[in-house]
């Protein structure tokens, strides 16, 4: 629940005592208690939106140029990366596309050079990794294929293959190093031959070199992984559909057991947001693909369902730029989406955060939140008789 909390005090326009004060227009006395009633209820207003916004909201952005499901994402220097998957012909696909959330639109860029699906994909020091996959649509053919972007020069390279030649993946990056965890290994050449496995293997992208970690306690596939205060999280996952948490320390090289996620699910999106692990949708293996969104808090070690996805999918991947969640792409019962759908996290009570500066000083203002940027408006400027013009801030570009 959101809190208002408002602190008034008897004011002098002009104060008494202070020559070198700038005097304030004297029709600026008549307007101030409407100045403040204004304030006051603009704060009421954003207070009561606050409170009706307490599970997060959802907004439909412009869908991705093609349909993907069972594909990755990585965001660098703000801007979001979706390589691979299977499209809507049931191809495997090289393709990469890049979306600006600030200017809402996606361009194609040079596409990765092996075609696979249920790969996983890092981000270190502005570079992409696309690690490991499956190299049939029919989810055979696991790969150890590491491929490098490197979005300057929009040019791919190839990278040291993993250990152990996995599919169906999750990749985390803790410090500087990628963390391969979970999957399918063993269908070379025949599917016949496939398991499901809990191997974590480490890449150090500065040596190009890969080491194998302390194995998932709990082996299974389609997990969806997070990163919190270093910490890297498996959370759910197939082998059955599981309700599974399980946290990695790489400083101890060690596993913990954590509370389970209410719904038991594979395939879902996952992203952070101010410490703060969200998972949403995927699918149950009995009703299909899901709308369940629900957020984990590894400080208090508990879950709380929050607004639903409005697109039930899985396959689907989340990427997360200026504290707002991207869930792209996917699948459910009526084919392969290209849907882009953004989260913006519930209202935090007691917190306060720096932004932008506003771009002039503004005097007895009024603010208002409308249509997701907030308002200034009305008011003087310093030493100025003059009104100053209306002033929007935009939270997704901080702008």
């Amino acid at each position: 629940m959101a809190k208002l909390h408002l602190s008034l005090r008897r004011t002098s326009v002009n104060p008494p005592n202070q020559p070198n004060a700038t005097k304030v227009p004297q029709n600026m006395k008549t307007r101030s208690a409407t100045i403040l009633a204004t304030i006051i209820t603009a704060l009421i207003a954003f207070t009561s939106a606050c409170d009706a916004l307490a599970q997060g909201t959802w907004e439909t952005k412009t869908s991705m140029p093609s349909n993907h499901y069972s594909f990755g994402t990585g965001v660098v220097n703000g801007i979001i990366y979706a390589v691979g998957g299977i499209n809507n012909q049931s191809m495997n696909v090289g393709t990469m596309e890049a979306y600006d959330p600030v200017i809402n639109t996606w361009m194609p860029k040079a596409p990765m050079p092996t075609t696979r699906h249920a790969l996983g994909v890092g981000v270190v020091n502005g570079t992409l990794y696309a690690v490991g996959g499956a190299s049939e649509v029919n989810g055979c053919g696991d790969l150890n294929v590491v491929e490098a972007y490197d979005p300057a020069t929009n040019m791919w390279t190839t990278k040291a293959p993993m250990t152990t030649a996995q599919s169906h993946l999750a990749v985390g990056v803790v410090n500087g190093i990628l963390y391969a965890v979970g999957g399918i290994t063993g269908n070379i050449p025949s599917c016949n031959n496939g398991y499901v496995v809990g191997t974590l293997q480490a890449y150090n992208p500065a040596t190009d070199m890969w080491t194998t970690k302390a194995p998932m306690p709990t082996a299974r596939s389609e997990v969806t992984v997070g990163v919190v205060n270093g910490i890297l999280y498996a959370v759910g996952g197939n082998n059955p559909p599981v309700s599974t948490v399980e946290a990695y320390d790489p400083a101890s090289d060690t596993w913990t057991t954590k509370a389970h996620m209410p719904t038991p699910r594979y395939a879902a999106g996952g992203g952070v947001v101010n410490g703060i692990l969200y998972v949403a949708g995927g699918s149950n293996g009995t009703t299909g693909a899901l709308t369940t969104v629900e957020a984990y808090d590894p400080i208090a070690n508990s879950w709380t369902e929050i607004a639903p996805m409005p697109t039930p999918r899985y396959g689907l991947s989340d990427s997360v730029v200026n504290n707002v969640l991207y869930a792209l792409g996917g699948a459910n019962a009526t084919g392969v989406l290209a849907t882009n759908e953004a989260f913006t996290p519930p209202c935090e009570a007691d917190t306060w955060t720096t932004i932008a500066p506003m771009p002039a000083g503004v005097l007895q203002s009024s603010g208002v939140a409308c249509g997701g940027n907030f308002y200034v408006i009305d008011g003087y400027g310093s030493g100025s008789p003059q009104n100053v013009p209306p002033q929007v801030y935009d939270p997704v570009s901080n702008s």
